[in-house]
């Protein structure tokens, strides 16, 4: 089951339960605990958030004592915003299956949004120790290390995220942000080729493309790549939730407006800003 929940963290597409006619609906499937953990999954592939967590909840409820399975809930949940549920969820799991590096992995994201750096660093460090290869646990890592200011130290981890899970774009895209952030731009933009090559749609890729040019004064080709990041915005409805991908809307259009006010087009600007707003009226930036 964990290395069933590693390859569908990667992007693999799972369609042992879609049914035969290829509508990428999902099949009716036996009502078993890992049965239903694998109709989450295939829901996913759909971007059926909603659905997903139903039927990871019903796994659960078939067999209370499946760690995995709360695990899975708490990946959703956190997916949806919902912090404090996926804390206590993925408590549950641990309590269930304490050597689990997934939800060792996702405690630490929890950690790390609450500004408990060295409690999420032990987590991430513990996933790491049962699984070298967890992608996750290494970028979560880097991160922990740039919100302390170990820059180099951070480079190390994102570095080792993208070598072994070396065709993520998501993790590539994040390298070359980890790049550009210690001042390495030539290092930068080679990765976010690579992750663009990896996944035409990813939308991280053309943001951060966007933001190296605007560094370097390239003003019209960043305006142009901030947009085509916003086109791309809804590509990871696979991952998140509407509530977050406007979050995620909203903080492009804000770079977008900035931009915008650069290159002395105050009005395209303003609608810039009045639509990051309406994407998230919470966002201090818009």
């Amino acid at each position: 089951i964990y290395d069933m929940c590693k390859a569908v963290d990667r992007g693999m597409q799972i369609d042992a339960v879609k049914n035969p006619g290829g509508q990428g609906s999902v099949a009716e499937v036996p009502n078993s605990s890992s049965a239903k953990l694998a109709q989450s999954y295939a829901f996913q592939t759909n971007g059926e958030l909603e659905a997903a967590l139903s039927a990871a909840r019903q796994s659960v409820e078939l067999s209370p004592e499946f760690g995995f399975g709360w695990a899975r809930v708490a990946e959703l949940e956190f997916g949806f915003g919902r912090n404090d549920r996926a804390r206590q969820t993925v408590e549950k799991s641990l309590s269930l299956t304490p050597r689990n590096p997934q939800a060792l992995t996702l405690r630490a994201y929890l950690k790390l949004s609450m500004g408990d750096l060295a409690a999420a660093q032990a987590d991430f460090s513990e996933a790491l120790s049962i699984d070298p290869a967890f992608g996750n646990a290494w970028l979560g890592q880097g991160l922990g290390y740039f919100q302390s200011g170990d820059d180099d130290a951070a480079l190390r981890s994102v570095t080792i995220a993208a070598a072994v899970e070396p065709n993520r774009s998501f993790l590539r895209s994040y390298l070359g942000k980890a790049f550009a952030q210690v001042g390495q731009d030539g290092k930068a933009s080679k990765e976010l080729k690579l992750a663009g090559k990896l996944d035409a749609g990813d939308p991280t890729v053309p943001l951060y493309q966007a933001l190296l040019d605007q560094r370097g004064y390239a003003y019209n080709r960043s305006v142009g790549r901030l947009e085509e990041s916003i086109r791309r915005n809804d590509n990871r409805a696979v991952y998140r939730s509407g509530f977050l991908l406007d979050k995620d809307r909203s903080l492009r259009e804000a770079n977008l407006a900035a931009l915008y006010e650069n290159v002395g087009m105050t009005e395209a600007s303003l609608e810039a800003a009045r639509s990051s707003v309406v994407s998230d009226y919470l966002n201090p930036s818009a």
